[in-house]
């Protein structure tokens, strides 16, 4: 007797190969295809953040520097108390 699994073929998927949410439309990639005065278009943002885009994939920018004596500060120039407290005890151990 073969085992049959309970449940849809999208329950045991478990999200694997589902759809990006973040990902463009078809009408919003043929736009910039064809046109290179769209802001997502490969002119304008370079090779690598067209891919980018195109896969879904959203650009990581640093909210955080490195502020004097090893403090980590935020945009707005305040301390970043708990990455600078994580930074400092992963340079204890």
């Amino acid at each position: 007797m073969a085992y049959k699994m309970k449940g849809s073929p999208m329950q045991r998927n478990f999200g694997i190969g589902s759809p990006m949410k973040d990902k463009p439309t078809k009408e919003e990639l043929i736009a910039a295809a064809n046109d290179s005065s769209h802001p997502n278009s490969i002119e304008n943002m370079g090779e690598d953040a067209y891919y980018a885009w195109k896969a879904g994939i959203k650009p990581q920018t640093p909210t955080t520097y490195h502020g004097a004596g090893g403090k980590i500060m935020n945009e707005d120039g305040t301390v970043n108390k708990k990455l600078t407290r994580r930074q400092l005890e992963g340079l204890k151990k």
